[in-house]
């Protein structure tokens, strides 16, 4: 089994990226930047493609997305896909491995685990932690007064085409959330069992589990902003439903420097879209703007 990390950075090689070049049985991809300093990934043990090379191998693709994006990491999808990855892991360059990373992974699988039902339809998958004051980065905000209003639906048998694992350290949440809600970094997800759910449910890029199966229909589109890949995880959800499992924190988040104002700014234009895209009822500019970006996506695929 072929199985390929895939991130994005525009530092040198972090602590993150060092622990995840040395997991055996993975091979690391690291998607550059114009800002990225090139030569320092010389003797890290990964594929690092430089913009270059990027340009070169996906031309179209490449020129589309632009340069100083972290949506540039559609172009890893692309290549890890191309080369045959089975499993593929999309990470953050923030996001420090424990060392039960990747083991003992459900993507693939067929597992019978706790299942949930929220009453608007779109599932929290933080609202049945230990942390229920907090929610999931791209969370409909208009559904968040029932958000906690799920149904558990007993053990069921879910084929498992996304493993999203949690992240402890900096939990990964909007900027209002973060704004209005008090939270503790020291303080740990506690240890959970698989669970899953019906209807729709965020997950993120940053510490998830594709399967090759879903991998066309999974990309950072050009347009949402800072939700591009809660998007991709709708949109994903569509063609799969019922695909996705959350799984125990599987790595901390040493958050690189993020200003709150910028993240907010660069937020609220979609904070009201989410709920819009979940029902197909997205402006039809934008709509047509990520239709574009799949299609020369999925042109890229081998």
């Amino acid at each position: 089994m072929k199985k390929i990390i895939v991130t994005t950075s525009i530092n040198a090689p972090t602590e993150a990226l060092i622990a995840f070049s040395k997991k055996q049985d993975w091979q690391l991809i690291v998607v550059g930047d114009k800002k990225t300093p090139h030569a320092t990934y010389a003797n890290l043990n990964c594929l690092y493609m430089h913009p270059d090379e990027q340009h070169k191998k996906y031309p179209a693709l490449s020129e589309y997305i632009g340069w100083n994006k972290v949506e540039r990491r559609s172009i890893g999808f692309v290549e890890a896909y191309n080369q045959g990855a089975d499993i593929m892991a999309t990470v953050d360059d923030d996001n420090i491995p424990y060392p039960h990373w990747g083991e003992n992974l459900l993507v693939g699988q067929e597992v019978q685990c706790p299942v949930y039902e929220n009453a608007k339809g779109v599932f929290d998958p933080l609202s049945v932690t230990n942390k229920i004051l907090l929610w999931h980065r791209g969370y409909p905000l208009q559904l968040l007064k029932t958000r906690h209003s799920n149904k558990e639906l007993g053990q069921r048998k879910v084929t498992c085409l996304v493993q999203a694992d949690l992240w402890n350290g900096e939990p990964d949440i909007d900027a209002v959330c973060r704004w209005t809600i008090d939270y503790a970094i020291d303080e740990k997800f506690t240890e959970v069992e698989p669970y899953s759910c019906t209807g729709y449910s965020p997950f993120n890029s940053q510490n998830t589990f594709i399967h090759r199966d879903a991998l066309p229909d999974y990309m950072m589109p050009i347009g949402p902003g800072r939700v591009h890949d809660i998007w991709a995880a709708y949109l994903l959800e569509k063609k799969f439903p019922n695909c996705v499992i959350y799984n125990r924190a599987s790595v901390y988040q040493r958050r690189n420097y993020h200003s709150l104002v910028e993240d907010y700014i660069t937020e609220k234009d979609t904070y009201h879209l989410s709920l819009a895209c979940i029902e197909g009822n997205l402006p039809k500019k934008l709509w047509q703007e990520i239709q574009h970006s799949y299609a020369l996506y999925q042109q890229a695929l081998r």
